[in-house]
């Protein structure tokens, strides 16, 4: 609520991103407009003190049935990391070079990067949707939206069944692309094309195929126009039709590639690397374009001859193929090794050694961005000189450096600052403090080393690769950087998810607890006991919820749910999860029944990770875990359902995509656990957190 006739503050913010608003002040409902699914009598009856509660409650119900709510649901499905590429054109093709055009845009889209990254929706209607889609031959990969009743002919991709009519399904997929192309096409292209630009997304049409995509039924002239980003040779294609199919068919590609984001051109290329050598280390090297001390180069030069010999058959170097510290580094080693040099589209690093490599990006920026989601170990050398030649004052920073080093470190990376060189690495600019701590993995004569300016280079060069492997090894014992980084910031506290017995710690609406609830329960409305009755008494109020249990039909089924409106006396945010029942387990224990346990007790972890990751990312930052089972319930694994918990808790976090597993990592989570239990969990957790420790603690 908010007085007065203008917006501010929380009711402008959500307004301005096409949220809805419900102001329960008559005056405020001047400056709103009624949302279309709300009607006359509700609208008004939000001013009315008596009423308004209840009419907010009937609004909120109905809203989730709203095309807004559907594409926000498939969205949150989708994973928000994915780019969602929507192909629009008409279910019967006017020009003879339609079809061949539409299957090579396919091959061009669904091979590389993009590809690998992007989710494809259609909405399993004839013509160009069914072109496109068959050339496909990764199910996961296409979504065809349906409505209800709609037969759908296609071979590929995944049917879902969302929407109640036609009209309905064009509006749910004019809301939930990031990109869209389109072929020809008449009403429907031009309808779902106008909505789809007017909320922001990027509409691509190939004018070269005619009819809506030349501009007629509609279609927003403002598509029209050639995006800056591409180059005539690039756009041409597109729009001339006696250009070779190949030439626009790249065309598109180049206008996707360059709205892919940096996250998922890291992630493409970071699962090809470790494709091709399982269990690798990916080492980036980053660092200034010109040297500023006189012994920077060659030491550069002997760490690495010294990392080539040591490591090169067990690890990556990459490189963004800028000159200076990166191009010293990449030339020491033989052609044709593994060596990456990371470039923009288009361009060449000039470098003599090493492969140069395109991801898609088009931008320094943003390769920037994707050089510092790919790496596991990041070497610095000096960094952040200001640009230009003569250096004169005022000339802006090269903070490349820095920006990398925060990125990485940020993720859960390790950071090994060459100190001894200076500059960024020597902790100027705003690089990042604890990057500059000694890890763990390290002795402290090693780390000296590195910013000891008296040290003979053989062996600050020598530190620097005796911490990379000390890193590498640790690394090995646990997964990758991102599960050793979970794994060390688990942190087991001794009281309850709702507080302790003292009413301290009690959560709020910033915080997301877990709730472990028997199936039986959910579905009864009865009262548990245990975590899940402890979870009831604080926010006394009507339970289950409609929408929870609705969503908990079975077990290891999870769902989030806020508690925040004045039915309830305890706010806050819970993810009501089915544990999966031991107890049924009888007889002796076998590896089968074993594997089944320890993956239903995972699966369910996922799903609550999962959940959290849909709560609202920028207030939801503290997340408490329960051991999901006691040993009442855990049949025969009583004795090591701490060690097991632990054991699920790290597998379930590495089945997350990246985006998920970066959420978790930037916020804090702790087990909470009973007085009884706490110190064998706190053993298990540090056991493990012994073989994959890569930092102390935040």
């Amino acid at each position: 609520m908010e007085d007065g006739q203008s917006l501010s503050g929380g009711a402008a913010t959500a307004k301005a991103r096409n949220a809805v608003v419900l102001p329960l002040c008559g005056q405020l409902q001047d400056a709103l407009c009624k949302p279309e699914f709300v009607t006359d009598l509700q609208w008004s009856s939000l001013s009315d003190p008596e009423h308004s509660v209840a009419v907010v409650l009937e609004i909120v119900k109905e809203y989730q049935h709203t095309p807004a709510a559907i594409a926000k649901r498939l969205r949150s499905e989708l994973g928000h990391a994915s780019t969602v590429v929507c192909m629009m054109g008409g279910q019967t093709l006017s020009r003879a070079g339609t079809e061949q055009l539409v299957k090579a845009i396919a091959a061009k889209l669904f091979e590389g990067v993009v590809g690998s990254t992007a989710v494809f929706v259609t909405e399993g209607i004839p013509g160009v949707q069914k072109i496109f889609a068959e050339q496909c031959h990764d199910h996961s990969r296409v979504l065809n939206l349906l409505h209800t009743g709609q037969s759908c002919g296609y071979q590929r991709g995944t049917h879902r069944i969302l929407c109640k009519d036609e009209s309905e399904r064009q509006e749910v997929f004019g809301l939930i692309g990031d990109i869209y192309i389109t072929l020809e096409g008449s009403v429907g292209v031009g309808r779902v094309a106008t909505a789809a630009h007017k909320r922001g997304a990027a509409v691509l049409p190939v004018l070269r195929t005619g009819l809506a995509s030349t501009g007629m039924y509609g279609f927003p002239s403002k598509a029209l126009k050639k995006p800056a980003f591409l180059t005539d040779q690039q756009w041409s294609p597109l729009t001339d039709e006696n250009a070779r199919v190949e030439d626009a068919a790249n065309g598109v590609l180049a206008y996707v590639s360059h709205l892919t984001p940096p996250a998922a051109a890291a992630q493409h290329l970071r699962n090809e690397l470790e494709s091709r050598e399982r269990g690798c280390r990916i080492i980036c090297i980053s660092g200034g374009n010109r040297f500023g001390g006189a012994d920077t180069k060659a030491l550069v030069e002997i760490m690495a001859d010294k990392l080539k010999d040591s490591m090169s058959s067990r690890a990556f170097f990459v490189t963004e193929g800028r000159p200076g510290v990166q191009q010293a580094f990449a030339e020491r080693f033989d052609t044709g090794t593994n060596v990456l040099n990371l470039v923009c589209q288009g361009q060449k690093s000039g470098y003599s050694k090493g492969t140069d490599r395109e991801v898609g990006i088009t931008t320094s920026r943003q390769m920037q961005k994707v050089f510092g989601l790919i790496g596991d170990i990041y070497i610095t050398v000096e960094g952040g000189r200001k640009v230009g030649s003569n250096q004169p004052r005022g000339a802006p920073l090269d903070d490349g450096v820095v920006r990398v080093a925060k990125l990485a470190q940020k993720r859960g990376a390790v950071v090994v600052p060459l100190g001894r060189t200076g500059w960024a690495s020597g902790g100027l600019f705003g690089f990042p403090k604890d990057a500059l701590q000694q890890p763990r993995f390290s002795t402290r004569e090693q780390w000296s080393l590195l910013s000891s300016y008296d040290a003979p280079l053989e062996k600050s060069a020598e530190a620097v690769v005796d911490i990379v492997k000390a890193c590498a090894k640790a690394m090995a014992r646990v997964g990758s950087i991102a599960e050793a980084t979970f794994v060390n910031r688990l942190r087991p506290v001794p009281w309850s998810v709702v507080g302790d017995s003292n009413k301290n710690r009690e959560p709020d609406l910033n915080v997301v607890i877990v709730d472990p609830v028997p199936l039986d329960v959910v579905q009864s409305g009865h009262l548990a006991c245990g975590i899940s009755k402890q979870v009831q008494d604080f926010l006394q109020g009507p339970w289950p919820p409609d929408e929870v249990k609705g969503a908990l039909q079975k077990e290891l089924d999870a769902k989030l749910f806020s508690y925040k409106g004045d039915a309830y006396t305890g706010k806050t945010n819970v993810i009501h999860a089915v544990f999966p029942t031991f107890n049924a387990y009888t007889g002796e224990r076998s590896a089968a029944q074993d594997e089944r346990a320890e993956n239903d007790l995972k699966t369910v972890y996922y799903n609550i990770f999962r959940e959290f990751y849909k709560a609202d990312t920028s207030t939801c930052k503290f997340l408490r875990l329960v051991p999901l089972i006691d040993t009442q319930r855990a049949g025969p694994y009583a004795r090591e359902l701490p060690k097991m918990t632990v054991k699920v808790l790290l597998a379930a976090f590495s089945m997350l995509n990246t985006e998920e597993q970066r959420h978790i990592l930037t916020s804090e989570v702790v087990v909470c656990i009973g007085d009884g239990d706490f110190d064998l969990y706190k053993q298990a957790l540090q056991a493990q957190q012994e073989g994959g420790r890569m930092r102390s603690s935040a």
